[in-house]
């Protein structure tokens, strides 16, 4: 392999976190001049060595409940997130991750992680401030997100829009259409860059049993799953894309009616 396919090559396993290939080129030329082999070695112990930094940060989550968000230590480069969702117990929870993740590891995670706030031990909980905006135009604006509305939208006047930033890296927006003490709708946008090695865990309250799946007509995978709280129950649709998390809310909708606004919504902007 020549020097500057290597170099490339190296390059491209560190971005990717790949410490077996980085490595594996490593071991395959050891007197090749200019090779970052410091900084890539380097790297690869990081990754051996990455222990979990608890952080538990806390926000509202408008109409969908609290979330509790872990977040692990960076390493550096581009990251491809992968989502993985799980129900345990009256939990839903959600793991954001550059790394693959099995089922029995996805399982564990829920165990270690659907815990109420009071008996997390070793962390800290931080609340942040919800602002409220006069316009879905000026919380984009301060907060420095993107908006993505259904193409096709009830017909119920804007209530509120509010936002609120956690530690500088995740921004939340919630737009609510309606009264919540009649027919209400939701938009609940997550959006956080997570770095090579960082990985956020989620966690919110759910009716037991009620977690299940749905495929809009433009392809995209919702999460369902159903909240009821003071003889009410939402209807929540949830997918990820690119650095995004998108939920609608529903509050008194038919199935027909809800399927419809979600199959209207094109998320492409997000990618």
């Amino acid at each position: 392999m020549k020097d500057i396919e290597l170099r490339r090559a190296i390059d491209r396993a560190i971005d990717e976190g790949d410490t077996e290939e980085i490595e594996r080129l490593l071991s395959k030329t050891p007197d090749t001049e200019d090779m970052p082999c410091d900084f890539a070695l380097s790297i690869i112990s990081r990754c051996k060595e990455n222990k979990t930094m608890k952080k538990f940060r806390i926000s509202k989550i408008g109409v969908i409940a609290a979330a509790v968000v872990l977040c692990c230590v960076a390493v550096c480069g581009a990251v491809v997130v992968k989502h993985y969702s799980i129900e345990y117990g009256s939990k839903y929870i959600q793991v954001a991750s550059n790394k693959d993740i099995n089922e029995k590891e996805l399982a564990e995670i829920a165990k270690n992680t659907a815990v109420d706030t009071k008996d997390i031990e070793g962390g800290r909980v931080m609340v942040t401030d919800t602002k409220t905006y006069s316009s879905i135009e000026e919380a984009e604006n301060k907060m420095g997100i993107k908006a993505v509305l259904p193409a096709l939208m009830p017909e119920l006047e804007l209530d509120n829009v509010e936002g609120c930033v956690l530690n500088d890296n995740r921004k939340d927006m919630y737009i609510v259409y309606g009264s919540p003490d009649a027919k209400c709708f939701g938009i609940t946008l997550g959006y956080e860059k997570l770095e090579q090695g960082e990985s956020s865990v989620t966690t919110g309250d759910i009716d037991e049993g009620s977690l299940g799946s749905y495929t809009s007509a433009k392809g995209y995978k919702f999460d369902t799953l159903d909240e009821s709280g003071n003889g009410k129950t939402d209807h929540i649709y949830t997918t990820h894309v690119g650095d995004y998390e998108y939920s609608l809310v529903f509050l008194d909708f038919d199935e027909k009616e809800m399927e419809k606004i979600v199959d209207s919504v094109d998320l492409e902007s997000y990618r």
